[in-house]
């Protein structure tokens, strides 16, 4: 892997791209403080592609810079180092992929759990809990290796195996008061199956052990195993959907052994017009959940809607969400409920600026007491990509 990460340096073709994302935050908590951000996150990634175009290399430098200031106190600044690393190598039919991604920084849960952004062709992404206090500065570390091998049995069949190993958390004392430090190894088998031209299959079977660490003491070890059956159909060149059904088996130190039933069915479909095109995604999941207020795990259902509409230079977009525990009563309860809208224009190819809004409201019940949590927002974006620069 070595020798090939060095040819890959010396291939002929080799292309930089520069990107960053610059935004203005205003947040305003109901029952709580407000806040005020600014946040930059530059992006540099060399892209290596071997002579035979089969083997790649990825080094890819985001460092993201943030000035906040909560209600009530002074301008402070955060900063979060993120890098990652992906070499992957084809040959005939064995394709080899080793990747690591790092991030080590100073960060507030009001700023680290800003809500994802859907992509044109994603599907959207689970929405972030709202923080009962985004005020304390601490310090995270997080780190994922992994390396996975994979065969293609007929140009119809494939089957591969990874493992990975990560790390994610505070540090140190004082940050694990936070957010405590998990660690630990996974691994994962993978069969993919190319059914007819518009259905595609796929299972999965994997096991995971986390370990904590706590402030000043060990938490509780975990093992879980799990497993997976997925179906993809494309309808159209414009429709598809997704479905899959499995289940988690985990036994955490000290508790009883649970089960817990895991699935998910997606459907993206999208319109072209002379002058318009569209998309619209719902997306409906359930599965284990381990809930940051309480630090116990419990089954969670969520629905989602996004939909996206670009005329000319313009694009309109618009996203809901719904989340809830099951089954829990008293300590652990938690509900959810989120939507946003927007609006972004293209200025040039390479600059684009959009602005949006985003309402929710959310009901939690820890050990203290029981927290709802009203949160108002207003984004503004400013987004640059850079023609990308061929070295050679």
């Amino acid at each position: 892997m070595i020798a090939v990460a060095l040819g890959l340096l010396l291939a002929p073709a080799s292309t930089v791209t520069v990107e960053d994302r610059t935004e203005a935050r205003g947040r305003i908590v109901a029952a709580g403080e407000g806040a005020a951000d600014l946040e930059t996150q530059p992006t540099v990634r060399l892209d290596v592609r071997g002579r035979h175009g089969a083997d790649t290399l990825a080094l890819a430098v985001a460092p993201r810079l943030v000035l906040t200031r909560p209600e009530g106190s002074s301008v402070r600044g955060e900063a979060l180092a993120l890098a990652s690393l992906r070499l992957d190598v084809e040959r005939r039919r064995v394709r080899v992929l080793a990747q690591q991604a790092f991030a080590y920084g100073a960060v507030s849960a009001g700023t680290l759990l800003v809500q994802p952004r859907t992509a044109p062709g994603e599907v959207p992404a689970s929405p972030f809990p709202f923080p009962l206090d985004g005020r304390v500065l601490f310090t995270l570390l997080s780190s994922q290796s992994a390396v996975g091998v994979g065969y293609a049995l007929s140009p119809r069949l494939a089957v591969s195996a990874s493992a990975s190993y990560f790390v994610y958390g505070g540090p140190d004392p004082e940050s694990r008061r936070q957010l405590a430090l998990s660690s630990g190894p996974s691994a994962e088998a993978r069969l993919d199956a190319h059914l007819t031209r518009r259905d595609d299959a796929a299972a999965v079977v994997g096991a995971r052990y986390t370990r904590l660490q706590f402030e000043l003491q060990p938490g509780p070890s975990s093992s879980q195993g799990f497993g997976e059956a997925r179906l993809r159909h494309r309808f159209s060149r414009l429709t598809w959907a997704e479905a899959g059904a499995g289940a988690t088996v985990q036994a955490v130190e000290g508790f009883a052994t649970s089960l817990y039933p895991s699935g998910d069915a997606a459907l993206v479909t999208a319109f072209q017009q002379r002058s318009a095109h569209g998309e619209l995604a719902f997306v409906a999941r359930t599965g284990p959940w381990l809930n940051i207020f309480t630090g116990a795990v419990s089954q969670r259902v969520e629905g989602i809607v996004a939909a996206r509409w670009v005329f000319g230079r313009n694009t309109l977009f618009a996203e809901s969400a719904a989340q809830s525990t099951v089954g829990v009563t008293g300590v652990g309860e938690y509900r959810l409920l989120l939507g946003s809208a927007g609006y972004g224009r293209a200025l040039s190819r390479q600059l684009s600026v959009d602005v949006g809004v985003r309402a929710g409201v959310q009901e939690v019940e820890t050990c203290a007491a029981r927290a709802e949590v009203l949160q108002l927002s207003a984004v503004v974006g400013l987004r640059y990509a850079a023609v990308p620069w061929r070295l050679r």
